[in-house]
């Protein structure tokens, strides 16, 4: 049995997250994750996770399958640094 893993993942600059929500990504189905919270400039954004649209820099906390790393750690593109928590 495979049990989920707390993931923070930072937005990287000029990405294809960047401007776009979650919903509009098909977060869930494209990256493997769910995104938890939204956190910009220290602070959480009181939304829900799946409406915020996301900036560079903005740091996820996601719930994800314990490849989601393996899997991601070579998209530069869409994010800047992936940890496991």
């Amino acid at each position: 049995m495979e049990f989920p893993l707390a993931i923070l993942a930072v937005v990287a600059k000029q990405g294809p997250l960047v401007g776009r929500t979650p919903a509009e990504l098909h977060f869930r189905t494209k990256y493997g994750a769910a995104v938890i919270a939204v956190h910009r400039n220290g602070k959480r954004i009181q939304d829900y996770p799946g409406n915020i649209k996301l900036h560079s820099g903005d740091v996820l906390l996601l719930e994800a399958g314990p490849t989601f790393i393996a899997k991601n750690t070579d998209n530069q593109r869409s994010f800047a640094l992936i940890s496991e928590v």
